[in-house]
């Protein structure tokens, strides 16, 4: 028999919930059959790749089965004339007397086998196109007698409704691509319609976001001034703008049919209108909106009146379109109020390792409220710091300098791995300005747009699966999948790459894929081309190669992704974008290749004229062979654009490993990253190496730093030194209901003999968890604990040498940034971060000052861990201009000089 019992016949119980707690359980008797169902409606949820439900389970039988309820509104059922309907079987429940996670993945194949064996029922006419789910079932008979089943923690991911009423539903945006297409290959809503048409519904359906019906893959650039016009020719889909959108900023986007992202009228504005004037909403004019910016760099401070405002706004917008904020802190609190939020870090030119910045992300997403879609902020600058230590300590102003075009990829790359649905592009500067560096800039963003573009299907809908390996330790391998095709983004991140990205150790990068499917092809995808690949099946996945397989391919970096597929209307689709855009990324390509080329040769003849030149003629064969690629590239642009695109990019490998050689000689492994501003950037290492020369002979000031050798506690306390704790006691009681990732610490600042470098004592900063037997797989939003030293006196233009010695014998845990050394001149930007030492280390740090006053040093632990610090001084250093630096072998920083 076969018997269906609604979910409300279920009882809630509290004991041995999943998690949380209450759960369901039911009893069931049973004599002779086949099946009791147990149902829950949903939806209706259209079958699309992202759709997917998962359940926890835990029953005294085996051979319970979760099940999708799936209807076919194309096709008829001839006995009762309405929408034929079918099951979708899950996984089977195995674990006997355990919990288990049940799931209904690949529904849409899924679905599409199922058609099949309903036409030999029904007829050929049977049509799985917008197909949808209106309930999941459990099958919760196990057998003759009685079935104890506990259900718990039931989640859907990927819901799109298909409301046949409703603007952006299937039947209203089936036209968009063709039949066969679907919705994850059908082209985005056209862009640049909107005048006297109608502009696209927003909306927001579990984590994609849906413009017109289709999912919509956001890159959004910061407005300085520039023409909207001119940052869509740069592939942006989405300008964001620091305040709320004046008249005719509105209608230039809306004719351009391009998108803003910016804050909502304020919250005086719609408090006025909703008590002046009732009824009143967010206008018309607002149409170009995507989605509504509630703030940056948000704390606790400002959470209550930002609550106020997202309410606000969603009572007074009619569209009803997504909030979004960046908070610095609560950010569980923050995304309880907003839909989506934004990370912001900037990784480049500062001592984070790019590989961390992903990490970072996935930390965020932790933080945040459950299922909360993560936006990332790509930086396409150096910090502004940065630039004006560079300017203060040279005493001229800092040369242009462009990020590397590998170095903003890998950025993207992390960040499409760690599921960001959104990116946006950080700019503080203009990007219509004539001079080189802007122009390289907006050409490098241009590249990348053009590659995103390729990719979109992808990011705005896919489903992310376990990640690839590779055989390089410094590679890996991000994989996302549609219902049709898996794409794999390598991510190449050696150390210290967030300063110079070099070159893969591995001439023949080879990766092995879980889970492809079996007949599915592999391509190589670039900008202009998209060709197969030699792939094999193996213990644990598919195994596929990039690198020197022939004389077009890429020692990969990144450059070229791998697509996986078997469908021919996949390949299609790709070479038909290919197609549109394989021209102009080729020029680009060759055009920010000949720039990179120019500034090697500069930094090369600069560092010949000051005896720095790397000795022998390696440098010199691999430029050569970068002039020979280029002019090559040259030649191949009007008849061959693959090859042109391949011959350019191997004349930029040839000059990355140029630059990482020019960098790994001027910091050693054995010297800090940033000691000094010039070692941010390979342009600069001509300064850097003068500074160093010019300090072997400055003198210094006497230690201006009282108390910083740690002997005497009472002294330390009297000199100003001051000591501070963040226990995250500003969290808000709710906060508890969402599972917080956020262990509950204790924290510590002793004076130890331990600890001591030198003397008698040093001091011992620590964290760990109020109970010791907690796991520390968890995420520390703020520091836990950080160390001020006293304040000391300088004056305009005082180089500052900072110094100490420090010990971390075990990593940090919960925290990507270990120990963190800021000072107060520098900021972030130019902090000190350390991982493991093992021994006892000593840090240099040189900064000036940009204006008369105090300034101080922070060590901040920002995460769980033991970390010692002794011997701290801070000396103004007395500058003589000396001669240029004559060749050397020892290019560390000198030693302190009292």
């Amino acid at each position: 028999f076969t018997y269906s019992v609604p979910a409300s016949f279920a009882d809630r119980v509290q004991r041995g919930a999943h998690a949380g707690r209450w759960c369901e359980h039911l009893r069931v008797a049973g004599n002779n059959g086949t099946s009791v169902y147990f149902s829950h409606p949903n939806g209706p949820a259209r079958v699309i790749g992202e759709l997917a439900s998962r359940v926890w389970l835990k029953a005294d039988r085996g051979g319970l089965q979760f099940m999708a309820h799936v209807v076919l509104p194309r096709s008829l059922d001839p006995n009762t004339g309405k929408p034929l309907t079918t099951l979708i079987r899950g996984s089977e429940y195995k674990q006997v007397g355990v919990w288990q996670q049940l799931a209904i993945d690949d529904l849409p194949l899924a679905v599409e086998r199922q058609v099949r064996v309903l036409r030999t029922q029904f007829g050929s006419s049977v049509d799985g196109r917008e197909a949808y789910v209106d309930a999941v079932l459990f099958n919760i008979y196990g057998g003759p007698g009685v079935t104890n089943v506990w259900i718990d923690d039931l989640e859907a991911t990927g819901v799109v409704l298909a409301e046949s009423s409703t603007p952006g539903s299937d039947s209203q945006v089936s036209n968009a691509g063709t039949a066969q297409d679907g919705p994850l290959l059908a082209a985005p809503p056209a862009m640049g319609t909107w005048p006297g048409g109608k502009v696209p519904r927003v909306e927001l359906k579990s984590s994609l976001l849906l413009v017109g019906g289709m999912p919509f893959f956001p890159r959004v650039i910061e407005h300085r001034g520039e023409p909207l016009a001119r940052l869509k020719a740069l592939g942006f889909n989405a300008v964001w703008l620091a305040q709320t959108p004046m008249p005719d900023i509105l209608r230039e986007a809306g004719s351009l049919g391009l998108w803003l992202v910016a804050p909502p009228p304020p919250a005086r504005a719609l408090q006025g209108r909703a008590v002046d004037v009732p009824g009143v909403k967010i206008g018309e004019q607002f149409d170009p909106v995507l989605v509504w910016d509630l703030g940056s760099g948000l704390a606790t401070r400002e959470l209550e009146s930002t609550r106020q405002w997202a309410k606000l706004v969603r009572g007074a917008d009619p569209l009803r379109r997504p909030l979004i904020c960046d908070a610095d802190s609560d950010v569980r609190d923050y995304t309880r109020g907003v839909d989506l939020f934004l990370a912001r870090r900037e990784p480049l030119g500062t001592t984070l390792p790019l590989k961390s910045f992903g990490d970072w992300l996935r930390q965020r997403s932790q933080l945040a409220r459950g299922g909360t879609p993560l936006w990332a902020a790509i930086q396409t600058e150096l910090p502004q710091t940065l630039l004006e230590q560079m300017g203060l300590v040279s005493g001229v102003r800092a040369p242009p300098l462009n990020l590397q075009e590998s170095q903003i990829r890998m950025l993207i790359h992390a960040a499409l791995a760690s599921r960001s649905r959104g990116l946006c592009f950080t700019s503080r500067t203009r990007l219509d300005a004539a001079d080189t560096a802007t122009v390289r800039r907006a050409a490098v963003l241009e590249l990348l747009n053009l590659e995103l573009e390729l990719i979109d299907r992808w990011t705005a809908a896919g489903n992310h699966v376990p990640s690839a390996t590779t055989n390089d330790p410094h590679v890996g391998g991000a994989v996302i999948e549609t219902d049709r095709s898996r794409l794999l983004l390598p991510i190449y991140a050696p150390p210290n790459s967030q300063m110079a990205m070099g070159n893969s150790i591995t001439r023949k990068l080879s990766f092995l894929v879980p889970g492809v499917p079996e007949g599915n092809n592999a391509y190589e995808l670039s900008p202009t081309t998209f060709r197969p690949l030699t792939s094999r099946r193996v213990t644990g996945g598919t195994k596929v190669g990039l690198g020197e397989a022939d004389d077009k391919s890429l020692v990969n970096e990144g450059d070229s992704l791998v697509v996986f597929t078997e469908d021919p209307r996949v390949i299609a689709t790709v070479r038909n974008r290919l197609a549109k855009i394989h021209q102009r990324a080729a020029q680009l390509t060759r055009d920010m290749v000949a720039a990179e080329l120019a500034q090697s040769e500069d930094v090369e003849r600069r560092l010949t004229e000051i005896g720095r030149a790397i000795p022998g003629t390696g440098t010199q064969k691999l430029r050569e062979t970068a002039v020979k690629d280029l002019a090559l590239c040259d030649a191949s642009l009007k008849t061959d654009l693959p090859a042109a695109y391949y011959q350019a990019r191997r004349a930029q490998q040839a000059l990355r490993i140029i630059a990482r050689a020019h960098w790994d000689r001027a910091v050693p492994e054995t010297d800090w990253p940033l000691a000094d501003p010039f070692t941010a950037h390979v342009v600069t290492l001509p300064q850097h190496y003068r500074f160093i020369h010019e300090m072997t002979s400055a003198t210094r000031s006497p230690n201006r730093l009282p108390e910083g050798n740690f002997e005497d506690l009472a002294a330390v306390l009297r000199a100003g030194w001051k000591h501070f704790e963040h226990h995250g006691e500003n969290e808000s009681p709710a906060a508890t209901t969402d599972a917080p990732t956020q262990p509950a610490i204790k924290t510590g600042v002793d004076w130890s003999p331990k600890a001591a470098h030198s003397g008698h004592y040093g001091l011992r900063l620590w964290a760990a968890p109020e109970d010791p037997k907690t796991k520390l797989n968890g995420v520390i939003e703020t520091p836990p604990l950080w160390v001020t030293t006293a304040p000391v006196h300088v004056e305009q233009g005082d180089l500052v040498q900072i110094q100490g010695w420090l010990h971390v014998g075990q990593p940090i845990a919960c925290s990507v940034d270990g120990l963190v050394v800021i000072d107060s001149m520098s900021g972030e930007a130019l902090a000190l971060r350390v991982g493991v030492t093992e021994k006892w280390r000593q840090f240099t740090l040189y900064r000036a000052a940009a204006r008369s006053g105090p300034m101080s040093v922070t060590f901040a632990l920002s995460g769980l861990g033991e970390a010692w610090i002794d011997d701290v001084s801070i000396q103004v250093v007395e500058r003589n201009r000396a001669t240029q630096p004559q060749q050397a072998q020892n290019t560390r920083l000198p030693p302190a000089r009292p």
